[in-house]
């Protein structure tokens, strides 16, 4: 088995405020996809460091934003697999992430979209159902900006 890079250490995000782990998780996921996907070697190293940069960017952008206004309350999301209830989907230290999937079609084009919480959190049905609701409004306020 090949060694993971030592460059991944600094994707971690655990010890940042939920809103700049915001930032960098999906950074921090798409540098673990590719150094899982892709032999070592110098363009690995490369793309590694450049995408480094530019979490680096990202997060001290954000701390130029102003703060994240206050979300309204969300109703009980209780999980009976948490001794300490199911944190919220839209809440937490372990934001969501997304990555294309190794599967590919015919003209070798992903065919997949994985969405995960970071840090390997476990989800629930509510997740998915929250998920799927993103997912929906959003392109349904895409259809109608087009129409």
């Amino acid at each position: 088995m090949t060694e993971k890079p030592a460059i991944l250490r600094y994707f971690a995000y655990d010890h940042l405020p939920s809103h700049l782990a915001q930032i960098s998780a999906p950074f921090h996921m798409l540098a673990h996809g590719m150094a899982d996907q892709l032999p070592p070697g110098p363009e690995l190293s490369a793309g590694l460091r450049k995408l480094l940069e530019a979490k680096d960017c990202m997060v001290r952008a954000a701390l130029d934003a102003p703060p994240p206004a206050a979300e309204p309350e969300q109703p009980d999301m209780t999980c009976p697999h948490c001794p300490d209830g199911h944190t919220p989907p839209n809440r937490g230290s372990q934001p969501w992430g997304a990555y294309l999937g190794p599967e590919r079609d015919g003209d070798g084009q992903p065919t997949t979209i994985h969405v995960l919480r970071a840090g390997g959190a476990h989800v629930a049905e509510s997740d998915a159902q929250w998920v799927l609701g993103r997912i929906s409004r959003d392109a349904r306020r895409h259809r109608a900006g087009r129409e």
